[in-house]
């Protein structure tokens, strides 16, 4: 005889009875509702964000970068790591303000965290590689950035491989590499 809840026609057991169920039984039970309770906080911390992202969008559009940087200098967009599409955005956003405004070591800082939430994203390493061959002057970095940006993107004919293969070889003959240059490039042979 167990003393449980009537719940859509199944009845959910007593504590007695739950004490006789294996602890994986349990395990999956607690990792049912932790799973649940993240989404839900994963989801209104999403929304809450939205609003900054809007502005930030904005601002960006306007091209008014001093602005965003004023605004959003800040924020700790670290803490946006639960909506990782919406954290590496913002931090992409404020990087380029950064980097227009010539402050590359913030730009660093925010790209470097954009690619540790997303290192998949060949967006984001390209955009590092572009900071550190274009602001920093610091062409090792930006061959390294770029090999992870055509990495992550693969073999295609999209914009990003292509563009992080042209960036590397450009990088390579400034530096006297011609013939790595013409390695690099031979990525795109058809034979």
């Amino acid at each position: 005889h167990t003393l449980g809840i009537e719940f859509h026609d199944k009845k959910i057991p007593s504590d007695k009875t739950m004490k006789t169920r294996s602890p994986f039984f349990c395990r999956l039970i607690i990792s049912a509702f932790l799973a649940t309770f993240t989404i839900l906080v994963s989801s209104a911390f999403g929304a809450e964000v939205e609003p900054l992202l809007t502005k930030m969008r904005e601002l960006a559009r306007e091209r008014q970068w001093s602005e965003l940087v004023a605004q959003f200098k800040d924020e700790d967009l670290a803490a946006w790591k639960d909506v990782p599409a919406k954290a590496t955005e913002a931090l992409s956003l404020r990087a380029r303000a950064y980097a227009v405004l010539k402050d590359g070591a913030s730009a660093e800082r925010d790209l470097k965290l954009a690619v540790e939430i997303s290192p998949k994203s060949g967006e984001h390493w390209h955009e590092l590689g572009a900071l550190y061959g274009d602001v920093l002057a610091n062409p090792e970095q930006a061959l390294a950035a770029y090999e992870k940006a055509f990495a992550a993107a693969g073999k295609s004919m999209s914009w990003l491989p292509i563009s992080a293969t042209l960036n590397t070889a450009s990088i390579l003959l400034q530096q006297g590499k011609p013939q790595d240059a013409q390695n690099v490039m031979e990525r795109y042979d058809s034979a």
